[in-house]
């Protein structure tokens, strides 16, 4: 199963990376572009919906009500079993895809409702999956001596996440007809693709997790 891969990587001399390598750097590059992506829906999605329909910060808080629900129900009864079940590569990546998928279609889904909180619904569960299997990825490669310095490292992706996410989807959303053609649509066109591509590296992780369990096996 897939924490049976993962575990490849992760026994005592066999696994002995410090906390900056390029695994590392990888599951956290996926917890930066991941919060990212979310920081962009939530810095600019208010903006979007007045915009579009009219809907001011009350319609924004219920949305906000509804996805924090969600989270907690994800959470609760439905990520652990996920993880568990699919290992933290494969959890991770889901979460980079859903998260990407879900924010690239809000701007392009906005003339059919229904299609576009799915939409939202994806984003946000994506999000949810991420904040569990991306930091405990993260914590399989890293040492037991490293472990805090590889979580802090992660943490500090993530932050430096929600510092730039502002700042540059709230210059594409300005000038996104220049920039892509179509209206709004740049931040979360950027943001949806950054989070996917980032879910990539952590197949080819798993990829080396199984080659290294197989020669193992050999050995």
């Amino acid at each position: 199963d897939g924490d049976s891969d993962e575990k490849a990587l992760t026994k005592p001399g066999k696994e002995a990376r410090s906390w900056w390598s390029t695994p590392i750097l990888l599951v956290a590059s996926a917890m930066f572009t991941t919060n990212y992506a979310f920081t962009v829906m939530q810095s600019t999605y208010g903006v979007l919906i007045f915009e579009e329909w009219g809907w001011a910060t009350g319609a924004l808080g219920a949305i906000l009500v509804v996805s924090g629900l969600e989270i907690a129900v994800l959470q609760g009864a439905l990520i652990k079993k996920l993880v568990a079940r699919t290992g933290k590569h494969v959890a991770g990546f889901l979460s980079c895809m859903a998260l990407g998928i879900g924010l690239a279609m809000l701007p392009l889904t906005l003339f059919n409702k229904p299609l576009h909180f799915l939409m939202f619904a994806v984003h946000v569960g994506g999000f949810s999956i991420g904040q569990t299997a991306l930091p405990a990825l993260l914590s399989r490669f890293a040492s037991k001596d490293d472990q805090g310095k590889s979580l802090g490292l992660g943490q500090a992706f993530q932050a430096a996440s929600r510092v730039a996410a502002p700042v540059i989807s709230g210059y594409m959303f300005d000038y996104s007809q220049d920039i892509v053609g179509i209206e709004y649509a740049a931040p979360y066109l950027f943001g949806g693709l950054l989070s996917a591509v980032s879910g990539l590296p952590l197949l080819y992780l798993l990829s080396q997790s199984r080659v290294a369990k197989g020669m193992e096996v050999v050995e």
